[in-house]
């Protein structure tokens, strides 16, 4: 299958993953049934629906375990068909432990490193109090189940199960005032409290990725609900457009991820 790009720029990583969808694409065709990837990350989910927007292809599923999940597999289907949420290759174990002990998302993933696990076969990470999840592609859930005791010093009991009430609520912080223009460098002056020209001078020299693509021109015009992220800085998502000030000056408001 060949996607319509639209003028999306890829890199080679972007490459290799749309080669792999579209091998799985017409295996799906030929074998008459869902063709499953890998856990994919947020910018990869997006490119691929972005992707898959631009060509009509609307025979795919993302999910990854949960609503809203981070991390999620991609599901392509043949035409006329479609994939069940239960035929995806992924399972939730879950860590029990103590309170007053305390776990990290990087603590976990260590221990899952540590038995020589691929990071594309573990999804979302959600830690709690006493009870921690992860989401992991079915192949390697025996070797988490029967492969780790302790995560760090702490002791944990494993076992396969999935708690709903462990699901983090989304969080923002709303960003409100008013810029000159929908630049994208106004729109990340006010994002961070800082002058134009040092929000100029981010983009030129770092990139922001809006809409998993990555934007270097200090120019590029944003829209209403664009998502926009640079690193060390957070992520954040253009929410509204509030009216204009007397003086042509364009009221928003800026959501940022916490």
């Amino acid at each position: 299958m060949k996607f319509n790009l639209f003028g999306i720029k890829l890199s080679e990583e972007d490459n290799i993953l749309l080669r792999s969808v579209a091998d799985k694409i017409t295996l799906a065709e030929k074998h008459f049934s869902p063709k499953f990837t890998f856990f994919l990350d947020e910018r990869q989910s997006e490119l691929v629906e972005m992707i898959f927007k631009n060509s009509g292809f609307d025979n795919y599923v993302l999910y990854g375990g949960y609503d809203n999940a981070k991390r999620k597999i991609l599901a392509v289907t043949p035409p006329y068909s479609y994939a069940n949420l239960t035929d995806f290759p992924l399972k939730a174990v879950t860590f029990s432990y103590r309170n007053v002990d305390s776990i990290s998302h990087r603590d976990i993933l260590g221990s899952l490193m540590a038995l020589n696990i691929e990071r594309k076969t573990v999804g979302d990470i959600l830690v709690g109090e006493g009870k921690s999840v992860v989401f992991l592609y079915d192949t390697v859930i025996d070797d988490v189940l029967f492969g780790i005791k302790k995560i760090g010093r702490i002791g944990v009991k494993v076992y396969e199960s999935f708690d709903e009430e462990i699901i983090p609520e989304e969080k923002f912080k709303e960003i409100s005032g008013t810029i000159a223009s929908l630049r994208l460098d106004c729109l990340l002056s006010l994002a961070l409290k800082i002058s134009r020209e040092k929000a100029a001078n981010l983009i030129k020299k770092n990139g922001v990725v809006v809409n998993c693509q990555e934007q270097f021109s200090i120019s590029y015009e944003m829209k209403e609900n664009d998502k926009f992220s640079i690193k060390g800085f957070g992520k954040f998502v253009f929410s509204s457009i509030n009216g204009t000030s007397k003086k042509d000056r364009i009221h928003i408001t800026i959501k940022k991820y916490i």
